[in-house]
């Protein structure tokens, strides 16, 4: 890494700033800029906030498992709550991993995949009457934007 004399500055100040506080500047926060603490922080942020979308998407799937496997019949799968229930577990429960920090990489993969699949069984817009084709295309493309944030 190339050495940045306004990195260094600002790195500096905060430790001024931190011991002036009576804090200690642990072993963790020697080196990393504020910046970096700042993304760190924009990163959580936003994993929970994605996260939230699943949680929601997946206790409103158990709160009416009926209205969830009625809707589950238009992707061409049987009406069968036990599945409804399924799914709305697996949403919820992967997106409280998520959100929590807790195997990560595992639950982005798997609500990625479960999104895309979900997305072409669902809204396959390409198939559709011309009336509906461009409602059913930005659902289509508003999937895909919440995989890419996922992954």
């Amino acid at each position: 890494r190339s050495f940045d004399l306004r990195t260094a500055q600002r790195t500096e100040r905060a430790a001024i700033a931190l011991y002036a506080s009576g804090l200690e500047m642990t072993p963790t926060m020697q080196g990393v800029t504020m910046h970096q603490h700042l993304l760190n922080a924009l990163a959580i942020m936003g994993r929970v906030l994605l996260a939230t979308l699943f949680v929601w998407s997946g206790f409103s799937k158990l709160i009416a498992p009926g209205e969830t496997a009625s809707f589950m019949t238009t992707g061409g799968l049987p009406a069968i709550e036990f599945l409804a229930v399924a799914v709305g577990l697996f949403e919820l429960l992967a997106g409280l991993a998520l959100g929590a920090g807790i195997q990560v990489r595992t639950a982005v993969i798997a609500l990625a995949a479960f999104t895309l699949l979900a997305s072409l069984m669902y809204y396959n817009f390409w198939s559709m009457p011309a009336e509906v084709q461009q409602v059913q295309q930005l659902m289509f493309a508003k999937n895909l934007a919440r995989e890419r944030l996922a992954a």
